[in-house]
């Protein structure tokens, strides 16, 4: 299947102020942004003696804050000190924070600048605030960097959160690098994380046509406590990673091991007939009429895996045909196990999180530059063997295949590009269903629930798409 498309497109692309400074003035406390009448910008640079902050007036937020962190002895306090916006600049104020859950947050902390009051009072910028919530991006955090020796550097970070729905939580991350010769570097970082559960886990009600066993059926998905399961808890990770660095002229490689441990991972539960148990905990959570609920599923923490594998990347700058040229190769492995399947992810669901997707993947890239305004790329995908799966239902190992990308662009004018390109040169298709291992074993025809193709292709099942394209920066 072979897709064009022509498609011309607009960018508008904000000033930005590169080398904006504001200083503090009588009237900052009491001033108002009513009064500008120029357009909002989403990357205002501002700079004062303590810190540079990069401004985005359309969300009143910070995108970033620098500063250095330095030895101080305090001889400020911040009673008494009031947030004050800033004449010229488009901000948040008192009124965003009145009669809600929101917070204050500073980017550069006060008590960093606290050692004279005209430091402090810096930090008390609305251009310095970012907002906070408890249950969102608050928490007690640690993170230390030093460069030990001209070889070494060593790194580690903490961080405490607590949160209302499920407690507390502690993580941690170490890192190291060192130079071992001018050319080679070796680096390596272990650490714990976490995901907590989305608010459409934990609250959903959803009523849905679903396919059970092939066969459409009503179902309800429902938060777990509702049904007697209890609140859901984070995901938990522990990763570790170690790897060398090379680089000598116009060669650069790099190698990274990797081992990622889940635990409690989140899954969302087969429909199946509610017991009279969860029938009860429906009455109870107020829910009407739960005795005609013919199916139901619930997110709940479920099972474990690990995941271990390797990415190598090496670059080679040169001059080829002409034009100067980075040809790079990338190849990933990658292997999960699902070390516990829990209660409820069946072994379909094991097998669709261990092989749905391919262990290795590797690129070759030819990026050129013709001259200061033609450029291209070319570009060989290598995906392996993986399990494909149709509909939840039914799934066969497919073969590991190879596409082709390729485009070309030209800067017009300054502020006027035009690219033309390819992806799936070669049109190659996707696994189809009719014939396949898993279709025979079903004993189901080629388009079974209208599909052709196993969806899961990872390069997709669209074949090859052509484009054109044009931008223009105002």
């Amino acid at each position: 299947m072979i897709r064009y498309l022509i498609l011309c497109s607009i960018f508008c692309v904000s000033c930005s102020k590169q080398d904006s400074s504001y200083v503090k003035t009588e009237n900052e406390n009491n001033s108002n942004t009513s009064s500008l009448t120029r357009e909002r910008v989403d990357s205002l640079l501002v700079s004062n003696n303590i810190f540079q902050i990069s401004y985005n007036e359309k969300y009143e937020q910070p995108n970033w804050v620098k500063y250095t962190v330095r030895d101080i002895v305090k001889n400020a306090d911040r009673d008494g000190i009031e947030f004050y916006t800033v004449d010229s600049i488009y901000t948040s104020d008192d009124d965003d924070y009145y009669s809600n859950r929101w917070d204050r947050g500073h980017m550069a902390p006060a008590g960093s600048f606290n050692d004279s009051y005209e430091n402090l009072y810096s930090t008390f910028s609305y251009i310095n605030v970012a907002l906070q919530y408890d249950d969102l991006n608050r928490g007690a955090w640690v993170d230390l960097e030093n460069q030990v020796s001209d070889q070494l550097l060593l790194g580690g970070s903490f961080r405490y959160e607590d949160y209302s729905s499920f407690g507390d939580t502690n993580d941690f991350k170490l890192n190291a690098r060192y130079q071992l010769n001018e050319n080679v570097a070796w680096r390596f970082s272990t650490g714990t994380g976490f995901r907590a559960p989305t608010q459409g886990q934990v609250n959903v009600v959803n009523t849905q046509t679903t396919l059970v066993d092939g066969q459409l059926t009503q179902a309800q998905t429902l938060p777990g406590f509702k049904l007697g399961a209890g609140q859901l808890k984070p995901e938990e990770a522990t990763n570790t990673s170690f790897g060398i660095v090379y680089n000598a002229g116009d060669l650069s490689v790099t190698a990274d091991f990797f081992s990622i441990e889940l635990d409690d991972r989140v899954a969302l539960t087969s429909n199946a007939a509610p017991t009279s148990a969860q029938v009860a905990a429906m009455g109870a959570a107020g829910i009407p009429n739960p005795e005609l609920i013919g199916q139901v599923n619930y997110f709940t923490n479920d099972f474990d895996t690990e995941t271990t594998g390797y990415d190598i990347v090496a670059v080679y700058s040169t001059e080829l045909f002409g034009a100067d040229a980075d040809i790079s190769a990338a190849w990933n492995h990658t292997e999960t196990e699902v070390t516990n399947s829990g209660a409820v992810t069946g072994a379909s669901k094991v097998r669709r999180l261990e092989e749905g997707l391919p262990e290795d993947r590797m690129t070759i890239t030819v990026a050129q530059t013709w001259s200061d305004k033609v450029s291209s790329f070319v570009r060989a995908n290598m995906y392996g063997e993986y399990y494909a799966v149709h509909a939840d239902w039914f799934g066969t190992t497919a073969d590991a295949e190879w596409t082709v990308d390729a485009s070309v662009s030209v800067q017009v004018t300054d502020n006027f590009s035009v690219s033309a390109g390819v992806q799936n040169l070669f049109d190659t298709e996707a696994l189809k269903i009719d014939g396949s291992a898993g279709a025979n074993g079903e004993g189901v025809p080629g388009n079974v629930l209208g599909g052709i193709y196993y969806e899961t292709s990872p390069y997709g099942i669209e074949g090859a798409f052509w484009y054109v394209k044009a931008g223009y920066n105002f």
